[in-house]
């Protein structure tokens, strides 16, 4: 933050302390006794509390719901470690040149981009792939293309269509692949092992 930046949140903090000041003045009454006047601050606060429901409320949004269906909590548990029973995605050897032509995009190093024109006399737009995201590239306007492809895509969609035995077995098996891993780790995994294994106990539990 700039030192402009940091005045004015001095400022703001300043005028929101005055202003509580004199709401506090104006509330008070002369009139009252130091205990009274203690006994109508409590109250102010009291009515001034959030509502407990509507507190309730707002924690339950973006958080896990209990109304989950067992299907969707299925494909949930397996869509945070898929990778531990479903091969890479995308394919590492994928072929993007295809998709790449049909869009008019042209792939260049990253480091060679910005020396490049943004649209070529044959009307191919520059690209790059992003290192973090193998098959989506950014092109000079900075939009992005997802060209990887849909087959194979660990996503609520594909695995949604997968039977609850189906998924049971994936999410199992990717839970003990997981297991193997955390029990030869140098770190202290004591814990998420623990709480892996009550995992699948519960599942195997409603299964039955």
């Amino acid at each position: 933050m700039t030192k402009n930046g940091t005045q004015i949140l001095s400022d703001n903090g300043a005028n929101e302390t005055q202003e509580t000041l004199m709401d506090s003045d104006q509330n008070d009454d002369p009139t009252q006794t130091p205990k009274q006047r203690s006994e109508a601050q409590s109250d102010n606060l009291v009515t001034s509390a959030p509502n407990e429901d509507e507190e309730e409320e707002k924690i339950e949004v973006g958080h896990y719901s209990a109304n989950r269906k067992f299907k969707d909590r299925l494909v949930a548990r397996l869509l945070c470690r898929w990778w531990y029973v479903f091969p890479d995605w995308p394919p590492s050897d994928f072929d993007y040149n295809g998709e790449l032509s049909k869009r008019k995009l042209k792939l260049f190093k990253i480091e060679e981009f910005e020396n490049q024109e943004n649209v070529d006399s044959n009307g191919y737009g520059k690209v790059y792939e992003l290192s973090a995201f193998p098959g989506v590239f950014r092109d000079y306007t900075g939009q992005a293309h997802d060209l990887r492809p849909l087959e194979g895509k660990p996503c609520y969609n594909n695995f949604v269509k997968y039977s609850e035995a189906k998924l049971l077995e994936l999410v199992e098996t990717a839970i003990n692949n997981q297991l193997k891993i955390l029990e030869n780790s140098t770190f202290d995994e004591a814990v998420t092992i623990r709480l892996l294994k009550e995992v699948c106990l519960l599942q195997i539990t409603h299964a039955l």
